[in-house]
Parts: C-alpha cells; structure tokens; sequence
C-alpha cells in the first residue's frame, strides 16, 4: 500500500537553486494580504523542479518529498521501502540482486534491505542452489530445493520421481519490479531470480523454480508445467491415492532458528512435527521472531484452481534436517489443467497478506495473485493502514485506484463502499466466516460499472466515503480504512492483489486540508499589551505562531512561537491584558501545557508539563484550556478507557505556573461508548468566587456541564444541585449533534453568564445562556436557519455584544450574527470559502472580533484565511461596508494523498 501525504510547510528545502524552479504566491512561507496575491504564472510557463527528497523524515515505509510547488508529499508503502543500518540510520532498501564471488559466497546476494537474501553457494556448503534468509543483525537460515517425492503418510514411505536436479546457472533469469517515487526516480521494489529446467524429464516436461524477494518476504514457486504434470502426476502416481501426497523436499539448515512454533506448540528443531494446518513461526533461542511460513498453496497458473500444501519437518540420523511440501494426490487430480505452482513464502512480519482478500459465499481468501470480483455476491476488500489524517478533517478528493490482471477479466459491476468503523481490521480468511461482506458499510458509496477496462490503472472515487469514515467520533491520525467493492452485476474482473505485484495492487490517494482545527479550541488570540493580533494553526508536523501589527494587514512568523509538537489538538488561552499566554495541546497521548511570554514580535514559550498523563491504551485527545480569576489553570480533555468515552479535568496547584501538581478528576459519565466526547472550559469567578470555573460538553448529542465549586469540600466539580458529578448527574443543557464539524462554544460575560451556541439537530445555529444569579441554563433560541457547521462565539469586552460566526453549506460562505439585547438578522454570504472548514474565533477583546478558518481548491493552493468583524479603526465605517477579507497563509498546495 502506497500512502501519500501532502502536508503544509513540513522542512521545506533552503536550496536557493531548487526554489528557482517554484511558484509561489508572495514571499515563501509569509502571511499575505488578499489584495496583495499576485497571479501565478500559468503551469505550463514555470519550469518544474523534481521533488527533493527529506531523508530525515524517512521511516520504514515512507518517504517524504518537497514537491515543485513548494507542497510536502509523504508517501507510505505497503512494503518497507527503507531499513535502519547499524548505526540507526535510515537508508533506502535496494532489491536488486547483487553478484557475489567471495570467500562468503559464489552466487548473488542482497544486503540493502530489512532483511537478507542469498542465493548460489556459500562457503560451508557442497552444492549450489542454496537460499539463505537472514535478519540485519545476522540471524539466518538456509534451505535447498532436493527433490520431488511423493509421500504415503499414513506408512511414511517414500517414491522419488526424479533426483537429477541440475543447478545450471546458464538457466537463469533475473527480472526486477521497479517502482516510482514522487521525484519521478524508480526504485527497485522487488526481484525474482527464476532457474529454468532444474528437471527436464522424459516426456519433454519442465520443472523451474523462482524466488521472488521483496522488503518483506521471499516467495518461492516452483513450476511445473503441462507436460510435467501429466508425466509426474499420471505416470508416476502410486496406485493409492488415498494418503498419499505429492510435492518437493528441501534440505534444511536452521542456522539460527532454534525454535518452531505452529499454533499452541513450540518444538526443538531436531522434532518430527508437521504444520497441522497452521502458520509456521521461526524463533532463535531468545524466543525471537526471525520468519513466518504462511499456510501455503498449489495452484494452477492463471486459474481459481488450488489447493493448500501441507508441511512436514524431520531431523534424519544423520543430524541433517529436511522439510516436506505437498498436498494430497487426489486433491491435486481434481484442479483445472494448466501448469501447477506450488508457492511456499516466508514472511518477515506475521501480519503480511491480509491486506486484501475477497470472498464469495462467506468463504473469504486472502492468499493469491488477484482478487475476484466476478458477479452478485462476490466481494472485494482492501485495507489502508496508518491513514495519518486528523479527525473531521476536509476531504477535497479522495481516489482509488486499481488495475485488473488481464483482458480476460476486465468488466466489473459493483459499487464501492468503506467500512463504517473507527479503526478496520485487516482480512481473515476462513469458510463461512462473511468477513467482507458482514462488515458495516458506510452509507456514502460510488457505482463501478466498466466493461473492457484493459490493464491500466482503473479509478473510483471514494471522496464521500473517505470523509464520513473520518468524521466518526471515534476516528484517529493513524488509524486504517478499509474499502470493499461490492458486485452487483454480470461482470467477471481480476484485480491485482498485494500477493500479485507490490508495485501495481490498489492505492487510495486523498487530499485534504485541516489546519485550524477544532472550532472549538482557540487558536487567535489579542494581545493589547502589545497590540498584536495572534493566529495559530497546524503545518503538517508543528503548531504555527503568526502576528500582525496592523490589523491583519500584513503578517510575520514569531521566532519562538512554533512549537515543534505534531499535533492539530490544541488550545490556547488568553485575556486581553493578561501577562501569559498558555497552550494545551496533545502529545503522545498526553495532555501538555506550556506558558507563553508575549512580546512586540515573539511568544516565548516555557518548559511543557503533562496536565493529563495517558497512554496508547488510555489516550487523551479534544482538549482545552483556561485560566481562572486567580491564576489556577484547568484543563478538561476527551479520555478513553477500554471502550468507555468521557471528559477529565485537571486542575494546576500553583497560580500562573503550569509547573505544578495537577489534580485529575472524572467529569461525565465514565460508562459511555459514544466515542462524540468534546468540550471547553470557561472561568466563572461570580461574587468574589475567583476560582470557579464551568466546564461544558458534548456526549453523543446531549450537551452537559458541570461547575468548579472552589470554595465545597476543598474544590469539586458539581451540578447546580450542589452535587458532586459524575456521581451525580452533570447538568443537562441541550441537544445538539454528533461530530466535531457540529460543534459547541461558549463565552462568560461580565455577570458571569455563559452564553453557549451549538448546532442543533436540524442543522441550525441554536443558543443558550447560563443565568449566574439563579444559577440555571434558560430555554434557549434559534441564531440562523440552515444548514450550517463549526459554530464559534466571541464576546466585545467594550459593548458586551456577542458574535456567532459559523460556516453555512448552502453557499459555502462564513457567516456570523450579532447579539445586541437579542440575536439580529445574520449576515449572508459573509465570507465566501472554498473547501471551509474549522472557524475559530477570539474568545474576547475590546471591539476586536476576528476569526480564522481553513480552506483548500482541489488542486490548487491552500490557505489560512483571518477576518475581522470588527476592530478599532474600522468602527466608523462599519455599518456601512462589509470589513476587508485578509488571507493570513497561502500555503503551497494544502493536498494529501493515502495510498
């Protein structure tokens, strides 16, 4: 599987030469104003720079690229396309056999990759046609191809059918799959050395064998073909077939294996055993995992015809070890004509092959060159892992590709689908077990009907499917997609499986753009110390800090303001006047906090501490941040435990100081598996009580908070009952809707009222406010009608006005509406976006209301755009005119590919 990802100014190359060859829209990494974006020079009229790989952003199975545009590319691969020298270095894999005439070795061997191969006639050994299979750290084992036999089982005799095999190097072929990288340079994916006419019998029949070695694992197929099959299988067959079975013995030197585990059992390997229908797992004596046999098969070439082959392991008297594998004559002499392939593989990893799979009737495979998908009732699927996209993020496209075998079979009917889950598990195979059909399908689907489609690359789009999979609650960076094409129609197609070719099985690439979120974090900030408008989002690998000076006019990078923290979860809080500005943001599943210092032109920010300490089993994530009347910080967070989703609070010990002891406490139910779990905390200090706070959230739709009571029992989170929650229940507040596009906000007001907006049901901005003197949530109102996302408010500290600013699908703007002594008629058509998602506005400032959000053209350039509703030197004009749209960030190419 090749994923790639195109992320937002991730390491961006200092070349002075490389960046000749780019487009860019102002200066390199600079906010700019709209007005001042200057038109880029049409595609064909720029010359195009290569992407510049970023070997330092190399791992296993990724390569990351600075494209001609400026754009970051990172592409992930089903297969390892790097490995880790011995000094801890990424390098990349090469599987290109290399010719060896040593004191080692006479043959070919590879040596760049995760693991080794060899192939010809090491040292210690008599014979050629030696295939050595061995770790980085020189871990090995070998194994030679000796005979063909068959095997009466239940008398473990023996009859030869030919023992003359000739290991004639002048019968040799090599052959290597290469594939292409983002820079357009190929590399090579993988090899197969075949040795032609190792048997050459007496009907004119061939036996050959093949090794084809990739990243992570040696598949071996010996061929027999038509004439062979007949002179072995039908004249040379003992009369009983019953017990009997045919297939090839191979000498064995275990190196350093020192132990076989199949199932349940671990044997030594001078044990006679056989692989009771199981994978075979191959141990050194520390117990570790040097190799996996797979359940193999014998199939005929180009057919749906096979068998699985069966394993024996022995140790003669002579201290020599051997490996049996066949299957049963008479399951043999029922497959189709055409030449047979027996394929045993050994696997570096346990997990390989269960990428994809189809299934007809329940019965689900996932070994073979290709996948089926040949009428009603045959199913497809294919799972992408570690799809690095944050949750809700805006998927622009999304595209699946494939390519079928062979004209033969090149006409499918079906409709492609994802699998409606957080987190897909990979394929199993087994009869009767539905495991690609009993899968929940998303309701977003794309229809497939081709007919003579040839063998390039085919293509759905999967741009619907892709979005609603990362709009469940539960979804995270990293977690795997599956897709299933369901066959609904006459057609007969062959799809290239994994198992087939590494270089040409399906891909899913996807763009998207996400870089303010979630609405409900801030992410702007004023800073009337120093007159200087804040904007913070995510680039593709850090959080970026900007200012501006001049009413966003123009804007400038923070030296110190990054913080280099891989994350799109984050908050920040800060009161117009207040010394600090302070951040949570997540961070291996943690919650850290970290206090700023604000300047003219910088934030610097201090050491991090963990406010909520997780773990991968036990993750935090949707946090917030906010700082009471005296100092003391809270943050509140999104837990998971097992399969229970509710809100924490920590509270910090010290005043001002996230270098504390922090106190963390249960805030919602903690038996609640709705994974829609968000919310924010506010300050609440109402009659001289400067520590209160109240924290409000989302479970599933129904909206609920619960207040710090600093001066009861010492502190404790409690409902308006005066009762201790989540003991008791939290205060019910409002219905509104899953996901985080539906999102909830809230401001306190000088009366220390809440005033609370969120999307309702219908799809409407609704509101509701917190009456401190009573204290009780009121029965709330309607702010717009329609179909709208990613609420946010703010509140003018000088008039006490509130602002709603939301995203309205019916014409792609931003809008927002005012709050006088009631909700006016809102704005239309505000601000018109492109791919808009995510707006975050200031929490408050004096005549200040300002917001950023996020949007991104298909293709095109993606941005950070900041609008302001109203500031101080645009109050006489603002009645009159709408106020000027300023874009914070044009960023090179906002587009992520999956694959």
């Amino acid at each position: 599987m090749n994923i790639s990802y195109l992320a937002l100014g991730v390491g961006i190359s200092d070349d002075s030469e490389y960046w000749k060859g780019l487009s860019l829209v102002g200066p390199r990494g600079a906010f700019i104003k709209e007005s001042q974006a200057a038109v880029p020079r049409p595609a064909d009229s720029i010359p195009k720079a290569k992407p510049v790989e970023l070997e330092a952003k190399r791992t296993s199975n990724s390569k990351t690229f600075v494209n001609s545009d400026g754009s970051i590319t990172t592409s992930f691969y089903q297969g390892a396309v790097n490995y880790q020298d011995q000094n801890g270095v990424w390098q990349e894999v090469n599987i290109v056999p290399q010719e060896a005439n040593d004191e080692q070795l006479k043959g070919w061997r590879i040596d760049q990759n995760a693991w080794r191969f060899i192939l010809g006639q090491p040292q210690n050994k008599e014979k050629d046609g030696w295939v050595g299979v061995g770790s980085a750290d020189n871990q090995w084992f070998f194994f030679r191809l000796q005979k063909a036999s068959f095997l009466h089982s239940p008398t473990n005799s023996w009859k030869d059918v030919e023992t003359g095999i000739d290991y004639n190097r002048a019968n040799m072929l090599l052959n290597t799959q290469e594939l292409t990288l983002n820079s357009g340079r190929e590399v090579s994916h993988g090899s197969k050395i075949e040795w032609n006419r190792l048997w050459s019998l007496g009907n004119g029949g061939q036996i050959s064998a093949g090794w084809g070695i990739s990243a992570e694992r040696l598949k071996e197929e010996i061929t027999l073909d038509q004439k062979a099959r007949n002179w072995i299988l039908d004249g040379q067959a003992p009369v009983s077939q019953s017990g009997t079975y045919f297939g090839f013995v191979f000498e064995v030197d275990w190196g350093n294996v020192s132990k076989i585990r199949v199932g349940e059992k671990t044997y030594g390997i001078e044990s006679s055993f056989d692989d009771n229908d199981s994978p075979v797992e191959l141990l050194s004596s520390k117990d570790e995992f040097l190799g996996l046999m797979p359940k193999d098969t014998v199939s005929v070439k180009d057919s749906d015809s096979w068998v699985y082959l069966k394993k024996y392991f022995w140790q003669e008297a002579g201290g020599k070890h051997y490996l049996f594998m066949g299957a049963r004559l008479e399951e043999l002499l029922t497959l189709a004509p055409g030449d047979l392939v027996f394929d045993p593989t050994i696997n570096k990893q346990v997990t390989a092959s269960a990428g994809d799979a189809d299934e007809t009737a329940g019965d689900t495979a996932i070994i073979g060159p290709y996948l089926r998908v040949y009428n009603t009732n045959w199913y497809s699927g294919w799972q992408f892992t570690s799809i690095n996209i944050p949750q809700a993020a805006k998927i622009t496209d999304a595209t699946f590709s494939y390519k079928f075998t062979t004209t033969s079979y090149d006409d499918m009917i079906g409709s492609l689908y994802g699998e409606d889950t957080d987190d897909a598990a990979a394929f199993t195979a087994g009869t009767d077990n539905y495991n690609i059909s009993g899968r929940t399908l998303t309701t977003a689907s794309t229809g497939i009907n081709i007919t003579g489609g040839g063998t390039d690359w085919q293509t759905a789009s999967a741009t619907s499917i892709v979005q609603e999979i990362v709009e469940r609650g539960g979804w995270r960076r990293n977690n795997d997609v599956v897709l299933i094409i369901d066959g609904t129609g006459t057609g007969t197609a062959r799809i290239t499986a994994w198992d087939g070719s590494t270089a040409n099985c399906a891909k899913l690439d996807i763009t998207y753009h996400t870089y303010t979120a979630y609405s409900f974090q801030r992410k702007v900030l004023y800073d009337s110390t120093n007159d200087r408008y804040w904007s913070f989002w995510y680039d593709g690998d850090s959080i970026e800090g900007w200012y501006s000076n001049n009413d966003g006019t123009s804007w400038n990078a923070g030296t110190n303001a990054d913080i280099a923290v891989d994350t799109i979860d984050f908050s920040l809080w800060h009161i117009p006047g207040d010394t600090y500005v302070y951040i949570a943001y997540e961070s291996a599943d943690d919650i850290l906090v970290s206090r700023g210092t604000l300047s003219s032109t910088d934030i610097t920010w201090d050491t991090a501490y963990t406010a909520l300490n997780g773990s991968s089993s036990t993750p935090y994530r949707f946090t917030s941040i906010s700082r009471d009347g005296s100092g003391y910080l809270h943050v509140t967070s999104q837990y998971l435990t097992g399969s229970n989703y509710y809100m924490r609070a920590s509270r910090c010990g010290t005043a001002d100081d996230p270098n504390c002891t922090w106190t963390e406490v249960n805030l919602s139910s903690t038996s609640n598996t709705d994974s829609n779990v968000y919310g924010q905390v506010v300050p609440l200090g109402a009659s001289g009580r400067t520590q209160d706070m109240y924290a409000f959230w989302i479970r599933g739709s129904a909206i609920e908070g619960a207040r710090w009571d600093n001066d009861d029992s010492g502190g404790r989170w409690e409902n308006t009952s005066n009762q201790a929650v989540p003991t008791n229940a939290a205060d019910s507040i409002a219905t509104g809707i899953s996901g985080t596009k539906n999102n909830i906000s809230g401001v306190v007001d000088a009366n220390y009222d809440i005033h609370l907006v969120y999307v309702d049901s219908t799809n409407d901005i609704d509101y509701i406010m917190f009456d401190e003197s009573v204290p009780s949530w009121g029965s709330g109102a309607n702010v717009a009608t329609g179909t709208f996302e990613y609420p946010t408010i703010s509140r003018d500290s000088t008039t006490s006005y509130l602002y709603a600013i939301y995203m309205d699908n019916s014409d792609a703007s931003v809008d927002y509406a005012q709050y006088t002594t009631s909700w006016q008629t809102p704005s239309s058509n505000w601000k018109t976006t492109t791919n808009g998602n995510f707006t975050t506005s200031n929490y408050q400032a004096a005549d200040r209301i300002f917001a950023h959000w996020s949007e991104s053209v298909a293709g095109d350039y993606g941005n950070v755009d900041w609008e302001y509703i109203i500031v101080p030197e645009k109050l006489a004009i603002f009645l009159i005119i709408f106020p000027i749209s300023l874009k914070l960030y044009q960023n090179k190419k906002s587009k992520k590919k999956l694959c």
